[in-house]
């Protein structure tokens, strides 16, 4: 796993800063490595916004997206600020398209499934999930956020509307124009098989985080 700079610039980061979040970064995984967390250690928590890894973790394993985590992923570091996850991207090959990983299994499994990838996932997910306050954490938002903006009303709504919206504004007959597409695979198919993957992948999360 290498990290590469986006804002301040390759070129306009200074020689102190990249000390600093190199440091940072080595400070964090050794921390996340070393802490026993039957013991009730969680050093990790002192360097990463946990909020923010609970919400990255939710909306990429909700969506199945296989590029998450470990090749198109920002993260940002404020001032005196703790280590956050985000903003999200890059979704092209998720959702039913994620087939890299299937519909029973959490993307941050990806090295069990693909082993010559040249981006693999790196170790924090999975030892993230070891500790049962990260575990409880990600339980106590998804339960809050099913019953509210991730509940499959919602989720189903959230397609329609965007499909229409879509159509409104005629970008879907220019998507047509331009890209070829399978025959098989028309709008409306292609919304309904979102539809119904977004309840699957939702309701399957249901059980795995309800058993945490």
């Amino acid at each position: 796993t290498y990290f590469m700079y986006e804002y301040p610039k390759a070129e306009d980061i200074t020689e102190a800063q990249k000390i600093y979040i190199a440091d940072y970064l080595q400070d964090f995984e050794t921390a996340l490595l070393q802490d026993d967390f039957g013991a009730g250690e969680r050093s990790y928590a002192d360097y990463i916004d946990i909020g923010s890894f609970v919400d990255y973790f939710i909306i990429n394993e909700l969506c199945r997206n296989v590029d998450a985590y470990r090749l198109s992923t920002y993260l940002v570091k404020d001032r005196d600020g703790k280590l956050a996850m985000g903003p999200v991207w890059d979704f092209n090959i998720g959702f039913d398209d994620g087939d890299r990983i299937p519909m029973n299994d959490w993307v941050i499994n990806y090295n069990n499934y693909v082993n010559k990838d040249p981006w693999m996932m790196p170790f924090w997910w999975n030892r993230l999930m070891e500790d049962r306050i990260f575990r409880q954490a990600v339980k106590t938002r998804w339960t809050n956020l099913r019953s509210t903006t991730l509940s499959n009303g919602n989720l189903q709504k959230l397609v329609s509307d965007t499909s229409r919206y879509l159509q409104d504004n005629n970008a879907v007959t220019r998507n047509y124009a331009k890209w070829e597409v399978s025959a098989d695979r028309t709008y409306d198919q292609s919304v309904l098989d979102l539809q119904n993957f977004l309840s699957q992948r939702a309701n399957w999360m249901d059980g795995k985080i309800g058993a945490f």
